[in-house]
């Protein structure tokens, strides 16, 4: 995954630290070995808002409105990321 259309479509840049970005990663990966079978949509969701919270927090301008973070989800929902 890129964020090519992030950068075309918001005014983005990066906001989490390399460790923040691997607990992340590690914490979803971990959740999908709990359970291969499951359907990760809600946890996935639900990581998108704690990172748009983040982002929010560190005063990030396209993390200041919700329809940012329909646009991410329809993003990755859009890009079969989450089937």
């Amino acid at each position: 995954m890129t964020c090519d259309k992030a950068h075309v479509l918001l005014p983005w840049s990066a906001v989490l630290t390399f460790d923040e970005n691997m607990k992340l990663t590690v914490d979803w990966y971990k959740k999908y070995h709990e359970s291969p079978d499951q359907n990760l949509y809600h946890y996935t969701v639900h990581q998108i808002h704690q990172y748009t919270e983040v982002a929010r927090k560190r005063d990030q301008f396209w993390a200041c409105s919700i329809f940012t973070e329909i646009l991410i989800v329809t993003y990755f929902v859009s890009d079969g990321c989450l089937s």
